[in-house]
């Protein structure tokens, strides 16, 4: 009884110590620059989410955003996450008072740490409880989790993950229940996570799609039964019946769909299987399985009813794939490569050697089996997709619990042996210590160099990132929405690059062409068309949006002069570069690069030539030094520690 009240302890403090260091590496942030959203996407959700606690639903048109056609954010954006958030705002504000906006920067830091709950359990009951604790610690403190889940980033992840994870413990723990109907029940629940996980996060389509293919992989060996069925394939149904009753609880339809094919192949064939298995002695079970996966396969690409992969997900799924020339998916940073080294940097230590060892030692194992592709899966997404690290960290942390077992089993042998051999020489009267210190030395090498120094170093290198994390706007941008709130009227239109359309309508209400939401290719073209082609194209944009002023961020869109900058993904959408700047950099800086800078050889100082200083960009960004536009005027000059910083130019009359 005393022992279970001890290890009772050791969760309930493992469990606050883990999620208390993770608020504090998260909260980081307001202590340096304030309680403030960061400049992006969290804007846009805060909106809806303020919408829906004001009107009791979520808001069917966005009056000023990708004007005039504007969205349904209902139908493209995931629903639960608003009202999960709208909820738990209800409960705090009942209990403390506290404005939306500052639970919503909050939101992030107390949220997402709850990762280490299922974590926690999961590591436990496969590994032991130290092991639940060093990886509960290194994934709540890694980069690549707290990079998309700090205070102020209030987006999809930080619900999301946290509901992934726990369908991933029921799915493993159900795999491994002896009695089936316990299985039914922990995969129905897993299920009704995956199903929440849906309505916030696009992400949830690691799990919908990794459970069946591990079903699949199980049926090609023979080694699927009816609680791997269960287990499997009970989660993906929720999402589909989910999806049915709520056509928009994902931002894209799930039920009939590319990543969906594989579902329901899988189900196909796993109903197949489980009829022929009273035949295995007569039948091959697999080729009956094969026959049903292959016909809805050839069903759904035949009659061509599922929706193609957008070229968003096509860029995810295969990384290496070439997208058509001026597309605008390769120029958001969101969709960049990832950097797996770079997120995950030390931990990658401790996972690799635990994730090679699991491999090698339990690879007829289906739980470990179910952990060890899912890992992969999540670090392949990670590296293909720079967004996709924190979707990574709770699965791939898995490897540093393995090792942790491992590590712990050989100290606690160990140390054992040492006992023994102290009590054999004590009774001969020599010293022991030498040999206890001989015995215990491999083990306190391995802890030191493949546990404390990678999570140690790990969560150093996350406290210094979190605390210097920015949020809210610059000053010379605070002053151009003030300018545009106090010196135009309602229902003004504004062109920007598409990165700050969301700052635009949000900071001073005025209506926008584009946004980061990014669903409009043809006018996001249309934008790249005017800013990287003459004057004369921006002015008939604008005649035929009704806009009236022109916005330009000097030090990001043409990077002060230089070679960086927006610019590039301008001009690339706009048509103008033969190569490709992201995937073509060579060609680039050979070809398309020498025919909007020169670069003086002696002092290896570059200069704009003069076809780029005649595209409408350059012009209205040069505005407050040299008044050499046509059609534009400086409107006002947003400065940032007496720096000039954002251009407002109006239409001379």
């Amino acid at each position: 009884m005393e022992k279970k009240y001890l290890n009772m302890i050791f969760d309930i403090a493992s469990l606050l110590a883990s999620y208390i260091v993770g608020v504090y590496l998260r909260i980081l942030p307001t202590f340096t620059y304030g309680i403030h959203l960061t400049a992006d996407d969290p804007l846009i959700h805060y909106w809806v989410t303020k919408y829906l606690l004001e009107n009791g639903r979520l808001p069917t048109y966005n009056a000023l955003a990708w004007h005039p056609w504007s969205y349904d954010p209902e139908k493209v954006l995931p629903d639960l996450h608003y009202y999960i958030s709208a909820y738990l705002y209800k409960m705090v504000a009942a209990i403390h008072s506290i404005d939306l906006y500052t639970f919503v920067v909050l939101m992030p830091a107390f949220f997402s740490p709850l990762v280490v709950i299922p974590l926690y359990f999961l590591v436990k009951e496969l590994w032991g409880r130290w092991a639940a604790l060093v990886t509960s610690m290194g994934v709540v403190t890694s980069w690549a989790y707290i990079s998309r889940t700090t205070a102020g980033f209030f987006r999809h992840e930080q619900i999301a993950i946290p509901f992934l994870t726990a369908s991933f413990y029921l799915t493993v723990k159900s795999i491994r229940e002896k009695d089936l109907w316990k299985s039914v029940v922990l995969s129905g629940f897993s299920g009704l996570f995956l199903a929440i996980s849906a309505g916030t996060w696009a992400g949830f389509r690691q799990l919908y799609d990794v459970y069946p293919l591990v079903l699949f992989i199980f049926m090609l060996f023979k080694k699927a039964e009816l609680r791997d069925v269960i287990s499997l394939g009970l989660p993906p149904v929720y999402v589909l019946l989910a999806s049915i009753s709520l056509p928009s609880l994902s931002s894209r339809s799930v039920v009939v769909s590319v990543e969906s094919t594989l579902v329901w192949a899988v189900l196909a064939a796993s109903v197949v299987y489980i009829i022929f298995q009273k035949y295995k002695k007569e039948v091959d079970v697999r080729i009956p399985a094969a026959i049903g996966f292959l016909a809805v396969l050839l069903f759904f690409f035949l009659t061509g009813t599922y929706k193609p992969l957008t070229e968003r997900l096509l860029r995810v799924v295969f990384p290496g794939v070439k997208l058509p020339p001026g597309n605008v998916v390769e120029t958001v940073a969101e969709h960049a490569p990832g950097s797996t080294i770079g997120y995950f940097n030390f931990l990658l230590i401790p996972i690799a050697f635990g994730l090679s060892l699991m491999a090698w030692e339990m690879w007829k194992d289906k739980a470990h089996i179910l952990i060890l592709i899912n890992a992969i899966v999540s670090l392949y997404f990670a590296e293909s997709i720079t967004r996709l690290p924190p979707l990574a960290a709770p699965f791939a942390g898995l490897g540093i619990g393995y090792i942790t077992m491992r590590i712990a089993g050989l100290t606690e042998s160990r140390a054992e042996s040492a006992k023994r051999i102290s009590k054999l020489l004590s009774k001969k009267g020599r010293p022991s210590r030498r040999r206890i210190l001989s015995n215990l030395m491999l083990p306190s090498i391995l802890i030191a160099l493949l546990l404390i120094a990678p999570i140690s170093v790990s969560a150093y290198l996350s406290y210094e990132a979190s605390r210097t994390y920015p949020l809210g706007f610059e000053e010379g941008w605070e002053k151009v929405f003030s300018w545009l709130r106090n010196n135009t009227e309602n229902g003004t239109v504004v062109v920007s690059w598409w990165d700050y359309g969301y700052w635009i309508q949000l900071g001073s209400s005025r209506v926008t062409l584009a946004d980061g939401l990014t669903i409009n290719s043809s006018q996001i073209r249309e934008i790249a068309y005017a800013f990287s082609g003459n004057e004369e194209e921006m002015l008939d944009l604008m005649m035929r949006y009704n806009a009236s002023y022109v916005v330009v961020d000097i030090p990001a869109e043409i990077d002060n002069l230089g070679l960086g900058g927006k610019w590039q993904a301008i001009f690339w959408i706009g048509r103008k570069f033969q190569y490709s700047p992201y995937r073509d950099t060579y060609d680039f800086y050979k070809y398309d690069l020498q025919k909007y800078f020169t670069i003086d050889q002696t002092t290896q100082r570059v200069y704009p030539t003069q076809k780029l200083l005649n595209t409408t960009l350059y012009k209205i960004a040069l505005l407050p030094f040299a008044n050499n536009s046509i059609y534009f005027k400086l409107a006002y000059l947003g400065n940032t520690t007496g720096l000039a910083h954002v251009v407002v130019a109006g239409i001379k009359e």
